[in-house]
């Protein structure tokens, strides 16, 4: 018997949402609002967007509401008490640009929707959650006794776990995971939409 003990669940899914819309509503707020600077180096992170009417965006805060709520269940959370969509951002990372490795306080769910994606614009990397992880569990320990030889990296035995995101995918995962954007490596942009629940 196997327990799975500590899991942490990544879900994964893909939305027919009109992309193109949705790009060019993240342009019109990069043209014409401030923006932010957390964990991006380079690129564009907008304000914490509060209201917007535009159909497609509300299309994708559907979306997003009916995904959170089938994620909440494999937690076995108490599904009378809902979780909702907090905050909410647009990132445009363009050549080189990245975003450091961070997590989400404050919050119980983190996601992200890829509104625009190219071949090597950066996957979006999550690190184990142990602290001494690669401390213990190293391919090049000088103590042979404890070295591990992988024959290949999987969920179960990787310090760092990456996606290469594709459009239209969204991710959801526990706020506390320490995850970060690569670099994007291609000569076009990459849009996303992250967000956080409480």
């Amino acid at each position: 018997m196997i327990i799975d003990l500590f899991s942490t669940p990544i879900y994964q899914v893909n939305l027919q949402l009109d992309n193109k819309k949705l790009s060019d509503l993240a342009y019109y707020i990069e043209k014409n609002y401030s923006g932010n600077i957390e964990s991006n180096l380079g690129g564009y992170q907008s304000q914490l967007i509060n209201d917007c009417d535009d159909k497609e965006f509300l299309n994708l805060s559907d979306s997003l509401k009916y995904h959170v709520k089938e994620y909440h269940k494999v937690f076995n959370f108490d599904e009378s008490i809902e979780q909702k969509i907090h905050r909410i951002w647009f990132n445009i990372n363009r050549y080189k640009d990245t975003n450091m490795p961070h997590t989400h306080n404050n919050s119980i769910f983190t996601g992200v929707y890829y509104v625009k994606t190219e071949e090597n614009c950066g996957d979006i990397s999550f690190k184990h959650p142990c602290s001494i992880f690669e401390l213990t569990w190293n391919d090049y320990d000088w103590n042979t006794v404890n070295r591990i030889y992988r024959k290949s990296f999987t969920e179960n035995n990787s310090p760092v776990y990456k996606f290469a995101p594709k459009e239209g995918e969204l991710y959801l995962f526990p706020a506390w995971i320490s995850h970060m954007v690569e670099s994007n490596l291609s000569n076009k942009d990459r849009i996303s939409i992250s967000f956080d629940t409480i």
